[in-house]
């Protein structure tokens, strides 16, 4: 969600300025720690297991949030010049 979010940032710097009647739409989708957070309940007589789940820490992610908008800026130029 949080790197969805940078997306109009790479459309600014193509110099497009997004409005409220734009229409732009942006879809993300993840397909991290895939099924990781299973939600089965314990069998009967059975013992109850913990899970655990993987991720990139808050004061990491500058790097991921640079690489989203430096993406959507590419894939903006590939399609005006392709």
């Amino acid at each position: 969600k949080a790197l969805a979010r940078r997306v109009s940032l790479g459309m600014a710097r193509t110099g497009s300025v997004c409005s409220h009647f734009s229409g732009d739409i942006f879809l993300a989708f993840s397909t991290a720690n895939e099924g990781s957070l299973s939600s089965d309940m314990p069998k009967e007589g059975g013992v109850e297991e913990l899970e655990t789940l993987q991720f990139v820490p808050w004061g990491c992610m500058d790097r991921f949030f640079e690489a989203a908008v430096q993406a959507a800026e590419e894939a903006i130029v590939n399609a005006l010049l392709a």
